[in-house]
């Protein structure tokens, strides 16, 4: 093997791995049209099949080793991150190692061959969402995310169908490569390569003079880290109590207490101790709205009765909880808000965010469907005792359904991984709303791409259905996405953006699009695969028999 088959191993490696938009957007068109390619022209000089399975997993595995790089924080997670990391990256490394041997017995690349392989491994892909809590991280299609033109075929396929043509189109590279760049096979490559550019640029010049209704939205970030908003074990100095949390909140929305303001929406989890548990004095909850906004906002408070306030009999004064909080900020500010807080309805445990609209007595509350393991819920009860060594031994319960809020304007909620699904925002697409709202929490792995990561895949849900879609984080990246994908209005700037503290206010347009995947959602690609497939191994079968 000389330098020059290396030079494709180790460029393949270089492309894909950093070909994301998290890492270097500029190299991702290129990771969608030749990334993949590249290391299959590598195979080309390596005869034994064993061999190719165990480089294949091996550099797929190093790919996804510094694309899930994040889960090397152990601050908040521990060691056993590190596991998780390495387990995931070798799992994703196998399926590709399967692909790649199918890749290897093609002898001559032709259409079909490229359209079985594409089908293959968006198949593959679309199985990890039914792994534990699903893994949708990393798809191969986000390389077409680096680009806001490319980024639209989003709005026909979903991220699945763009990692069904970034495969196509590298396998019609690697015939290029394998013919010795023959004009013919060259320029069927750039045109399959640029025909998403080009869509994209007539899809956004299709909708581009449309108007409609602009909200005034306030999104706040508190940047806190876990240690400051909840009493870890061993990290009790760092808590913050939870009334100073609640203070600077208060002090930092002063400026827009008597401005028009249609929504206020705090991150996941926007304190600890729960949506009803009454742990705060009246008293010092009345002080400290005077202290932070300067008036006498009492007549503003919500009513002292279940669950917003407990009378204690012993003591001889009223209690709040973090929900009188919420609703006391949707009263005064004359909005609705929107905040994540725990809950339990005696039963079960939720991980939900509250609506509190102005001077409504009930709350509604949506219960987070997507729960990740370990953290969230207990995969198996043998774990059990690991989760008590890192001092997690209350889980959550999955939310039940699809909840859509508003009467005027309505949108639905999605809390932190959720939007990572595209299958549940689309749900909430078919449901006629008009935008969407995340709240997330990203400060469980401090100073990695995490952030950057998540944000990346909000944009997606986006563009597929066409509707803005605005987020909160305790950390990470607060921001309003269009429904082109376009960053409207950003809290802070660049890498440091997720450790921000602070409020956006800003303007969302409602004007939306009905977009293909909005209507058909995954069925149309993963029906189409396997339809591809059958017809594959139908066409094989009866090849074999004439053979015969």
């Amino acid at each position: 093997m000389n330098l020059g088959c290396l030079a494709w191993l180790l460029l393949s490696f270089v492309i894909v791995a950093l070909g994301q938009p998290a890492w270097m957007p500029w190299l991702g068109p290129v990771a969608a049209a030749v990334g993949f390619a590249f290391f299959w022209r590598f195979l080309d000089f390596i005869a034994d099949r064993r061999a190719v399975f165990w480089i294949s997993l091996c550099w797929f595995g190093s790919v996804q080793l510094v694309q899930l790089s994040c889960l090397t924080s152990i601050e908040f997670q521990g060691l056993y991150i590190l596991g998780v990391y390495v387990g995931l990256s070798l799992f994703l490394g196998l399926q590709f190692a399967v692909l790649s041997i199918f890749v290897k017995k093609i002898k001559k690349i032709r259409l079909s061959h490229a359209l079985f392989i594409a089908a293959m491994w968006t198949l593959i892909e679309w199985s990890r969402l039914f792994v534990l809590c699903g893994f949708s991280f990393n798809f191969s299609g986000m390389a077409m995310t680096c680009s806001l033109y490319s980024l639209q075929i989003a709005s026909c396929f979903g991220i699945l169908g763009m990692s069904f043509y970034v495969i196509f189109t590298n396998m019609v590279a690697l015939r290029v490569l394998q013919s010795f760049f023959s004009l013919k096979s060259v320029m069927g490559w750039l045109t399959i390569a640029l025909m998403p550019y080009l869509l994209g640029v007539l899809l956004m010049q299709v909708g581009k003079d449309a108007e409609g209704k602009y909200l005034q939205v306030a999104l706040v970030q508190t940047g806190l880290l876990p240690s400051q908003k909840s009493p870890l074990s061993g990290r009790e100095a760092s808590f913050i109590p939870l009334q100073q949390q609640w203070a600077w909140t208060l002090r930092s929305l002063r400026p827009l207490l008597h401005k028009e303001l249609d929504y206020l929406v705090l991150p996941e989890a926007v304190v600890s101790y729960g949506a009803k548990y009454c742990v705060y004095d009246l008293e010092e909850v009345k002080h400290i709205f005077y202290a932070a906004l300067g008036e006498d906002l009492s007549p503003f408070l919500p009513p002292l009765e279940k669950p917003y306030a407990h009378y204690d009999e012993v003591r001889k004064v009223y209690k709040v909880s973090n929900l009188f909080w919420l609703q006391s900020l949707s009263n005064i500010f004359e909005a609705s808000v929107i905040g994540g807080l725990d809950d339990s309805d005696g039963k079960d445990n939720y991980n939900a965010a509250f609506v509190c609209t102005p001077h409504h007595r009930a709350a509604q509350r949506y219960e987070k469907r997507v729960l990740l393991p370990l953290a969230e819920y207990l995969p198996c009860k043998s774990l059990e005792h690991f989760t008590k060594s890192y001092g997690i031994s209350a889980f959550f319960s999955p939310g039940k359904e699809n909840k859509v809020f508003g009467e005027t304007n309505r949108f639905s909620v999605s809390i932190c991984y959720e939007e990572m699904f595209p299958g549940l925002m689309q749900e909430s697409a078919k449901q006629g709303i008009d935008f969407f709202v995340n709240i997330t929490n990203d400060g469980w792995y401090p100073s990695s791409r995490l952030p950057l990561q998540h944000f990346s895949h909000s944009r997606v849900r986006a563009v597929e259905n066409g509707i803005p879609l605005v987020r909160a984080c305790n950390t990470g990246v607060t921001c309003i996405i269009d429904r082109y994908g376009r960053v409207v209005s950003q809290l802070g700037s660049g890498d440091s953006c997720q450790n921000t503290k602070g409020i956006l206010c800003s303007g969302v347009s409602l004007v939306k699009q009905k977009t293909l995947f909005s209507t058909w959602g995954n069925t149309a690609i993963i029906g189409a695969s396997f339809f591809i497939v059958l017809c594959s191994i139908c066409r094989r079968s009866k090849n074999a028999v004439n053979d015969e």
